[in-house]
């Protein structure tokens, strides 16, 4: 091959030591591995929040079967704990919003941990629901 032809079908033999970035300072500099994964996990939750609500079991006496999607056959750590969030017995679909930091909220409230009731205020709650039914009935 002349020097005045390039080869752009095969790429030049490197080292198989990765370059460094020049913009990156090597301690701010990610380990690929890591950034990867949390791509990937990004990728998986945002198929989940995406179609998620449909795989939802919604119907607590079974008729309705959830539909299921080829785009959450994912499996992994990941897409376990998306499906916990986005395809129990809540169906959530908030993609459409066009409010980034309304979709935010909605993220990290469906993403959390669920919260404790407080128990003491619900059984005060009770106790005044049936005080006001007896109240009406004497009526």
């Amino acid at each position: 091959m002349s020097p005045s032809k390039v080869d752009v079908g095969n790429p030049p033999a490197t080292s198989a030591a990765p370059r460094p970035r020049p913009d990156v300072t090597p301690e701010e500099e990610v380990p690929e591995a890591e950034a990867l994964a949390d791509d990937s996990r990004e990728q998986v939750f945002e198929a989940f929040q995406r179609w998620g609500y449909l795989e939802a079991d919604l119907d607590p006496l079974g008729f309705l079967r959830p539909q299921q999607r080829p785009e959450l056959n994912l499996s992994g750590a990941a897409a376990d704990a998306a499906r916990r969030a986005y395809c129990g017995t809540i169906g959530v679909e908030f993609m459409h919003i066009a409010d980034p930091g309304r979709r935010r909220w909605l993220q990290q409230q469906i993403e959390s941990p669920a919260k404790l009731p407080n128990q003491a205020r619900v059984l005060e709650r009770l106790i005044r629901a049936d005080l006001f039914e007896q109240v009406m009935q004497a009526r």
